[in-house]
């Protein structure tokens, strides 16, 4: 098993030198002094519970030089990244994983853009490590863990093999089965880590003995917390329960009246056909059911689409499979509940005015109907925000409006243009 760390600092030195140390093809990528350094002297872990050394280690600056890797692990400094892709991208192969061990929760996205889902794992590193001198990384705590997993949860056997290595070089590693939640949950400690250190100018140790500042370290990590779901649902972090109701009305009503403005366009298109459904009362008394189908169907497409794009899992690039993926989503469930709505129709209108003939016909039109309406919905809660996105709209802030709006316009369009088509079947 063929492991490359690409950069070799505190993270991706000590990490690679405990897989080495356990007889892992480990090929450490590096430059200048350091780089030098363990050519010549190999690589040493200093300080910690386990200080190491190794008298040779295979290093590079070139990892076009070093042949397709079975894991390729990213520990540089999150500003590298666009130039370590470039340099990986000759060792990266199609069966080749990519784990990025870096901080911050945008570093997946690069590489999702960059290698496609299928070779990007998830990961995160804790190790209180830095460079101490070329060839010498120095341990400053006790402190050394790596997490990593598939970002769809699932457990794989590339995962299962790395963690195997990692355990037998003495590295406290785990198979994550909710990887990105462990993402999330360095990023929200090291935002109130770094923030509440630089704030009262003392280390992380002494904040945390004393219970005022250990009580604001954990008020600065909540505050966090609560602003990237506010991100995520497209409110503004100032827009509070118990804030100001001006505030809260000068943010949301623009959405409001745009939001207005669409609604009419599908009064609009009821409006058009009028005559439909004057000609029977009861296909206004199934329109409810017409509306929220459609409509939940879409929140529920634009609610996992919104959060992989947030995730870096849906971009551009992908749209047309989620597409796929989401529209046949749509069909299959279209088809169940059409079915379900037919038959229900069919016997509740049939047994109420007398023929089930014409309960069925009414009940056909709108199984119909749901088929169409939850493939529309998969599509445009798809669609909608990935090109809010691309002309950078918040899709949280703004897809709702237009999924659901355009959902039902189209909805209506089908439902009653299949109604008026066959008019005639419905004079009850």
């Amino acid at each position: 098993m063929k492991i490359v760390m690409m950069g070799s600092g505190g993270v991706g030195g000590y990490f690679g030198a405990r897989l080495a140390a356990a007889g892992a093809d480990v090929h450490f990528v590096a430059r200048g002094a350091h780089l030098e350094a363990m050519r010549t002297q190999g690589l040493t872990i200093e300080g910690g519970p386990a200080p190491l050394h190794l008298s040779r280690v295979q290093a590079t600056s070139d990892p076009s030089s070093i042949g397709v890797a079975d894991f390729v692990l990213i520990a540089v400094k999150l500003w590298d990244t666009a130039d370590a892709i470039e340099q990986v991208r000759p060792i990266v192969g199609p069966n080749t994983a990519v784990i990025s061990f870096q901080n911050g929760v945008l570093k997946d996205r690069y590489l999702l853009e960059a290698f496609g889902p299928k070779r990007v794992m998830g990961g995160v590193g804790y190790v209180a490590t830095t460079i101490d001198r070329p060839g010498v990384i120095k341990q400053t705590g006790p402190m050394q863990r790596l997490l990593f997993g598939e970002l769809d949860g699932t457990i794989s056997d590339r995962g299962q093999r790395l963690l195997d290595a990692c355990l037998k070089g003495g590295i406290a590693a785990q198979l994550s089965p909710d990887i990105r939640r462990e993402i999330w949950q360095k990023y929200v400690f090291l935002v109130g880590l770094s923030g509440t250190t630089t704030t009262i100018r003392k280390p992380i140790g002494p904040i945390r003995e004393h219970p005022q500042t250990r009580a604001f370290l954990l008020d600065v990590m909540r505050e966090e917390a609560t602003e990237d779901i506010y991100a995520l649902a497209g409110i503004n972090a100032d827009d509070r329960a118990l804030g100001s109701p001006l505030n809260s009305v000068r943010r949301r009503l623009p959405w409001l009246l745009l939001s207005l403005g669409a609604a009419l366009i599908a009064v609009a298109i009821v409006q058009y056909y009028v005559a439909t459904i004057e000609s029977s009362i009861w296909l206004a008394v199934l329109i409810p059911v017409v509306a929220t189908m459609g409509s939940n169907a879409a929140t529920q497409t634009m609610t996992v689409v919104v959060r992989g794009i947030g995730l870096g899992e849906v971009g551009w690039e992908t749209t047309r499979r989620v597409v796929t993926k989401e529209a046949l989503v749509g069909l299959i469930n279209g088809v169940i509940i059409g079915v379900i709505v037919c038959l229900t129709v069919a016997v509740w209108f049939g047994v109420r005015l007398g023929s089930m003939w014409f309960g069925l016909k009414l009940g056909g039109i709108l199984g119909v109907t749901m088929v169409l309406s939850l493939v529309v919905a998969g599509t445009l809660g798809t669609v909608v925000p990935v090109l809010l996105k691309r002309f950078k709209v918040d899709p949280a802030l703004a897809s709702s409006m237009f999924v659901v709006t355009f959902t039902d316009v189209i909805t209506f369009f089908f439902y009653l243009g299949i109604a008026t088509l066959l008019l005639s079947q419905f004079k009850v």
